[in-house]
């Protein structure tokens, strides 16, 4: 495919760590933060018993899903959980 009709690759994040993984991977990528309330999701997964790796995943989701209805092209979302002794 030619370089110019590739759609875009948009990471749904304004995480620096994020976007150096994909820098240091030779993917070229336009950033978009989602805007999602991830403090207030995260307690209430877990407040109804959702494994902190079901939390990340649903983060992930959610914010590739908002990014993706502004923009074409695909769209990574991501997330992380960290837990310890539990």
């Amino acid at each position: 495919m030619n370089e110019a009709k590739r759609p875009p690759v948009v990471l749904a994040s304004a995480s620096p760590a994020r976007g150096q993984i994909l820098r240091q991977a030779g993917v070229v990528f336009e950033s978009e933060p989602a805007r999602v309330d991830e403090d207030e999701i995260k307690a209430a997964m877990l407040a109804d018993g959702a494994r902190p790796r079901d939390v990340a995943q649903a983060l992930a989701e959610l914010k590739a899903l908002r990014v993706s209805g502004r923009r074409a092209g695909w769209v990574i979302g991501g997330a992380r959980v960290l837990t310890f002794e539990g």
